[in-house]
């Protein structure tokens, strides 16, 4: 029995039980251990230092070295590869140590230690909306909701729903993707066993008025592979559907909620932009046509950046990052099924100037405190796999470490005729009334406007797979 299948065991023992916050628990322990781990690798340790400077300089250091050195694949010749695994397993040893010792100083007795229902209740009550938890296995399949300001987690059973269910209508067994064969069958099952159930136990009603409440979505296991962004009743053109309800994010774990509503009460800095589009060669005329509508609306917002063709290169993309709060990709992006971050093999990347790679271990080693706004209008930038459900090893959630508080990524391909639009759409909802009223722009209306901009070209009658893979990571 796999790892996932004894977690999601437990969970499902844990509430046949009545004890839903240890359920919860685990399910948020169990998300993302590599996003985690590279957020404790990158922490400054502020807390030891101001108890124990030497060790706060010790944990740095190991940090460093464990990140910047991860265990190395069959790439070298055995003996080189044996002497940087046994450094590795070394440098882990005393990062054990360290954390032990750290533990044992006053009021640090939960120094990295795993979550707790209170902690996560704590980083739910800075998003503002609920934060639906999964957890599937063989006994039964269940909804955890946390609920800002809340002292309980609302359990909710789905009593339609099963693995079953799920490997029959999955994106990877069903011909949906392209030409997306039977899709509104998906998004009906979707609606009727998963979406509709949790907003009822969440008693969230459809709501005609202006502005819809938020829920962030934290799926496990095959559901990570389904847009619940998208549910609902759309065979006959006006049946009930998640937009009429909720505004919907992602997020995968409540490290990454903390890591996103940080400093949320210091003013905002000056917006700086970067868009990055067009690389030579690739292939994407519309590029051209976003970046043009891009422009249009940020010109009176701030400074822009334009990397295209020859200039967009990963080096002078990273350095510009370094300094702009928002940025825009328009370019080709792949997923890739099993990542090979430290060798010559494939890698999740983003593709510029000359089909050089912007890889998402490269992303995810960026610290970018100023960041605000990535909209990835590239290809599979949130797209799950198989091969590591729980983990989000994808571009979005890579931007999302790197210090992004909000992401706009994509599950599947994307139509190179309609992203042009959609980029038009989601900035003029974006900059709604901001030069007017001569206010600075806000990432936090970022899920808004998508959610408009995507409301907007369903109304028109545009494909499925035109507005579907666009979904929402964070804050």
């Amino acid at each position: 029995m796999t790892a996932p299948c004894v977690s999601s065991d437990a969970i499902s023992h844990a509430l046949a039980l009545g004890h839903h916050e240890l359920a919860l628990e685990w399910a948020d322990q169990r998300s993302c251990l590599g996003w985690r781990h590279i957020l404790y690798f990158q922490s400054s340790f502020s807390q030891v230092a101001a108890v124990d400077p030497e060790l706060a300089e010790k944990l740095t250091a190991l940090a460093s070295e464990l990140f910047d050195s991860p265990p190395q694949p069959s790439v070298v010749d055995s003996s080189t590869e044996a002497k940087l695994n046994v450094r590795h397993a070394t440098c882990a040893a005393y990062w054990k140590g360290a954390v032990s010792k750290a533990r044992k100083l006053p009021g640090l007795g939960r120094f990295l230690a795993p979550t707790t229902f209170t902690e996560i209740q704590s980083a739910v009550d800075g998003l503002g909306g609920p934060v639906v938890y999964f957890n599937l296995n063989r006994f039964s399949c269940d909804a955890l909701c946390v609920i800002p300001k809340a002292d309980e987690v609302v359990h909710i059973p789905l009593p339609c729903l099963s693995i079953e269910v799920l490997e029959a209508n999955s994106p990877r067994s069903a011909p949906i993707r392209r030409p997306y064969v039977g899709f509104p069958q998906v998004l009906e099952h979707l609606w009727d066993w998963v979406v509709k159930p949790v907003l009822d136990g969440l008693a969230i009603t459809s709501n005609s008025a202006e502005k819809l409440p938020r829920i962030w979505w934290c799926p496990s296991g095959l559901l990570e592979m389904f847009p619940l962004h998208a549910a609902g009743l759309y065979q006959d053109g006006n049946g009930d559907n998640i937009m009429n309800y909720v505004v919907s994010s992602y997020i995968p774990s409540s490290d990454l909620i903390s890591h996103v509503t940080r400093d949320q009460k210091t003013p905002k800095p000056k917006p700086r932009f970067l868009t990055v589009a067009n690389p030579t060669g690739c292939g994407l005329p519309g590029t051209d046509v976003e970046l043009e509508t891009i422009r249009k609306h940020l010109t009176n917002a701030g400074p822009i950046t334009e990397l295209t063709r020859a200039s967009a290169t990963p080096d002078a993309v990273k350095q510009e990052l370094q300094t702009a709060t928002w940025a825009h990709f328009a370019c080709h992006g792949v997923q890739v099924e099993v990542e090979d971050i430290n060798g010559p093999g494939p890698t999740s990347c983003l593709f510029l100037a000359n089909y050089t790679r912007l890889t998402l271990l490269e992303i995810s080693k960026l610290k970018l405190p100023q960041a605000q706004l990535a909209f990835l209008s590239a290809c599979d930038t949130a797209q799950e796999r198989p091969a590591c459900t729980g983990e989000s090893v994808h571009i979005a959630a890579g931007m999302l470490v790197a210090g992004f508080r909000s992401v706009i990524g994509t599950m599947w391909k994307i139509s190179d005729e309609y992203a042009p639009e959609l980029a038009d759409l989601f900035y003029q909802k974006m900059f709604e009334g901001v030069h007017a009223h001569g206010q600075v722009p806000d990432y936090r209306r970022s899920a808004y406007a998508l959610h408009d901009a995507v409301k907007a070209l369903r109304q028109r009658g545009v494909d499925f797979k035109v507005w579907v893979p666009f979904l929402h990571y964070g804050a």
